[in-house]
């Protein structure tokens, strides 16, 4: 079974903090004491809704754990015909092609780079990613060791103007 947990913004200073969510703006740590009427925990923070994104249960190829609102670099492999491609120079910038193959019957095998936000999880182990031509299509499914933390939607990472 799959760890159980939110993060959010702090409204007061803006700070991450992990832990329970209550209601949609609040996040708590830890149950240290409760009773039938009441509960005490180890820090209570209110935190903007916004910001609110539950843990996916994984972590990637650092280990760093994979919450909703991430943005995750990857690094993954396709294969093209050479045939269909009509400016080849131009289709290895757009496709961000790092290293490419091509056999001598014109069949392009090649490793890329894409960044892209993490959206919801769906089956462990793998989660949903945001296609950005097709809004939340599913259509990408990839494997935590195959990306990497670089940031969340809700800060500023420099990945816009990348995209």
């Amino acid at each position: 079974m799959r760890e159980i947990k939110f993060r959010g913004k702090r409204v007061d200073n803006g700070e991450w903090v992990y832990g329970n969510l209550i209601g949609t703006d609040a996040i708590v740590g830890e149950i240290v004491d409760f009773t039938d009427e009441y509960f005490n925990t180890e820090f209570w923070y209110r935190v903007d809704p916004k910001t609110v994104g539950q843990y996916t249960g994984l972590k990637d190829r650092n280990s760093m754990e994979i919450y909703e609102g991430d943005i995750v670099h990857i690094i993954d492999n396709g294969f093209a015909d050479k045939n269909d491609i009509q400016d080849f120079e131009e289709w290895l910038k757009d496709e961000d092609v790092i290293s490419h193959e091509i056999d001598d019957e014109g069949w392009i095998t090649y490793k890329y780079s894409r960044t892209k936000d993490v959206v919801v999880m769906d089956r462990f182990p793998v989660y949903w990613l945001k296609d950005e031509t097709f809004g939340y299509e599913g259509e990408d499914l990839i494997y935590p060791s195959d990306c990497e933390v670089i940031g969340n939607i809700h800060e500023d990472t420099g990945q816009e103007e990348e995209e």
